[in-house]
């Protein structure tokens, strides 16, 4: 059992570090890259899921309400521009072949690098082989369409089970969800 000098030394140690990670020169241009690469990562991540989903005969009459939801709750701003350009891509995805879309797969993969080298500078972070980052990259690009399945199964759910009951039914939380989902697919991949 630790004794209260223990602890408050622990505390401090914990201070100081927080204080001087706050106070580093770099701190804001890591963060604008990480803003940067954050936007650029989704933007290719969207593609290739709405091109997924929009093959699959069941997702295709649900792709307004899954596109809406989408560009509402992850990226509300600017979603009308982004929206036409996504569905200008979609419309031509047909006649890109095989190497538009391996393009697509390494733009994806090269923003991933780059995203995870600045998480691991931010964070302090070892680096990652090759082949674990290639596998977690794989991981996201697979399992994200998965999750955002699984995120509107839960929002549905939630919404419907609060405006059920007459104590909840003024509470909103709809809005924080798709914040905690991120929280929780950033948990999985950086922890």
């Amino acid at each position: 059992m630790q004794t209260k000098i223990e602890k408050i030394h622990h505390l401090y140690r914990h201070l100081k570090f927080f204080i001087k990670t706050f106070f580093d020169k770099e701190l804001t241009l890591f963060a604008a890259s990480l803003s940067f690469y954050t936007i650029f990562t989704i933007i290719p991540l969207l593609l290739i899921m709405l091109t997924l989903l929009t093959s699959l005969p069941s997702f295709a009459e649900h792709y307004e309400s899954i596109k809406i939801f989408i560009f509402s709750n992850l990226m509300p701003v600017n979603s009308e521009s982004i929206m036409g350009h996504i569905d200008g891509f979609l419309a031509n995805s047909a006649k890109m072949g095989v190497i538009g879309l391996a393009m697509i797969l390494v733009a994806s993969l090269l923003f991933f690098q780059n995203f995870e080298y600045i998480a691991n500078k931010i964070f302090h972070a070892k680096k990652r082989t090759l082949w674990e980052s290639v596998t977690t990259y794989w991981t996201m690009l697979t399992l994200t369409p998965i999750a955002l399945g699984i995120s509107f199964y839960i929002t549905g759910y939630v919404a419907n089970l609060v405006a059920s009951n007459e104590y909840t039914s003024g509470l909103n939380i709809l809005p924080y969800i798709p914040y905690i989902i991120i929280w929780g697919l950033f948990f999985l991949i950086f922890q």
